[in-house]
């Protein structure tokens, strides 16, 4: 039986990310079906650049590294992601409707909800907050501007 895997799975979400708090238990119960909660193993490409982007990744447990190949073909580290933290390339790549300019890199093991593009969408603007409407525009033409 799944559901004391979810149940784990719901209060480590609601304690990284409290702004879900105020969702329905449906509602929490959708976005952490069986295929949404993905487990992947330290070396993993989480996304690739030049890459549409599927989701936004909400980390319950491990460390993404996010970096880019400069020209000459040196890595370039720009941040880390640690549970309960944001995706800063993958908020503009799909706020932006762009593909990734950056790659992320699972530097441990990784469990992470994906969060669908839709489910994104519904969650940032159904109730319009002033981070959804002015913050997060003007923070994704930023990121676009300098990677």
């Amino acid at each position: 039986m799944t559901l004391p895997i979810v149940s784990s799975h719901r209060q480590t979400l609601i304690s990284l990310y409290p702004a879900l708090t105020g969702l329905s238990a449906e509602r929490l119960e959708a976005l952490l079906r069986p295929a949404a909660v993905m487990h992947l193993p330290a070396g993993a490409q989480v996304f690739a650049e030049h890459q549409p982007c599927q989701g936004f990744p909400l980390l319950l447990e491990g460390s993404i590294k996010v970096c880019k190949l400069a020209a000459s073909g040196r890595e370039l580290m720009l941040y880390r992601v640690s549970p309960g933290g944001s995706c800063i390339i993958s908020s503009s790549c799909l706020l932006g409707k762009s593909d990734y300019n950056a790659r992320g890199i699972a530097e441990t093991p990784l469990t992470l909800l994906a969060l669908p593009v839709a489910a994104f969408a519904e969650l940032m603007f159904a109730s319009p907050s002033p981070a959804s409407t002015s913050v997060w525009p003007s923070c994704c033409w930023r990121v676009r501007a300098t990677c």
